[in-house]
């Protein structure tokens, strides 16, 4: 049943009243009233301060299922008490009924921690979902490792948890000098235990040759063609998704006069093939995306009539690589008109 409060504010109207600035500087309220009548507005200021604090309190302890009420001055100590010690645990402890959290988003350096004596520790780093349980040290909300005590010896070890790993980690910094609060990079072990040893752990007892069993199945690849018939407005970049049926990493293309190796990361792709500037000044060559900044510019991949891989000169190739289940190609257009391109790609992924 809630609890009801009985403490009410003198003067809730604020009529009448000092304010603020002039009650601090009221010589009645700072020398006491002096003999003769009472100025109004001083001690309505005075009973609106004092019953307006007692009604706060009141609430709180109506808030605590609690009544607050000046009728009997033992009841009034008892609700107070229930109001504020006895949900609270105190310095020397106590039995709590239900969950502790601990979490901030006051700073990057805040303590997630809950100190276990002079060394263990209990913390984690919310934003990663780590949890981790050691001696001598933490994990601050920005997720930085740091040490909790001073010590010429004592080091710091533990275990920690990932929310997107089944495996526990295990570090040990092994018997070093250590600074409070300073940051260190431990090196996480995987722990070994009798659920996830053998085949798929990712540990070595689940290795053979330091491999995965998978890893020596014959490796699948998958050829195709497909032919781009695509229109590229005056400076239009056009991206042109190939669906490949499958997940690959790595691939292999012949487009026009070049040839082009991708993976799934596209500053990787290299071409080899025809390069030049004209129709008869034209050379064999090979270049990098990294380095080029680009899979062809329009004066690459040139044909013996001086037409570049793409359509015309001023198609450029931007990308080409793979995404997902998908090759992804990019050209732009650098012509001052419409253009065409209409070319076929034979393609090998694996």
């Amino acid at each position: 049943m809630a609890g009801t409060n009985k403490f009410l504010v003198f003067d809730e109207n604020v009529g009448n009243i000092e304010t603020d600035e002039q009650y601090a500087i009221d010589s009645q309220r700072i020398g006491g009233v002096s003999t003769g009548v009472a100025p109004s507005a001083l001690h309505n200021k005075l009973y609106r301060q004092v019953s307006i604090m007692a009604a706060a309190i009141g609430q709180v302890i109506a808030n605590q299922n609690q009544n607050a009420s000046d009728a009997d001055l033992t009841t009034l100590a008892n609700a107070l008490t229930a109001a504020f010690i006895t949900p609270f645990l105190t310095k020397a402890g106590g039995i709590m009924t239900g969950p502790l959290e601990m979490m901030t988003t006051t700073g990057a350096a805040y303590k997630n921690m809950i100190a276990l004596g002079t060394y263990g520790t209990i913390s984690g780093y919310a934003a990663g979902g780590i949890v981790a349980f050691g001696m001598n040290f933490y994990i601050d909300n920005g997720g930085n490792y740091k040490y909790k005590t001073t010590h010429v010896s004592a080091g710091a070890r533990g275990f920690v948890f990932k929310y997107n790993s089944t495996i526990p980690y295990y570090f040990d910094m092994g018997q070093i000098a250590t600074t409070a609060d300073t940051i260190f990079t431990p090196t996480l072990n995987d722990v070994w235990h009798s659920g996830n040893d053998g085949a798929g752990s990712a540990l070595d007892a689940g290795l053979l040759g330091g491999k995965q069993p998978s890893e020596y199945a014959p490796e699948i690849r998958t050829y195709g063609k497909v032919t781009l018939n695509e229109t590229l407005a005056i400076g239009e970049e056009k991206t042109i998704t190939v669906p490949l049926g499958g997940s690959f990493n790595n691939g292999m293309a012949v487009v026009g006069s070049i040839m082009i190796f991708f993976t799934t990361n596209s500053l990787y792709t290299k071409v080899t093939g025809w390069v030049g500037t004209g129709t008869y000044d034209g050379k064999g060559g090979s270049w990098a995306r990294e380095s080029l900044g680009k899979i062809t510019d329009y004066s690459s991949g040139l044909d013996g009539n001086g037409i570049t891989t793409w359509g015309d000169r001023q198609i450029e190739g931007k990308e080409f690589y793979i995404n997902g289940t998908n090759l992804l190609i990019t050209l732009k257009s650098h012509d001052s008109e419409e253009d065409t391109v209409t070319k076929t790609i034979y393609y090998e992924v694996w």
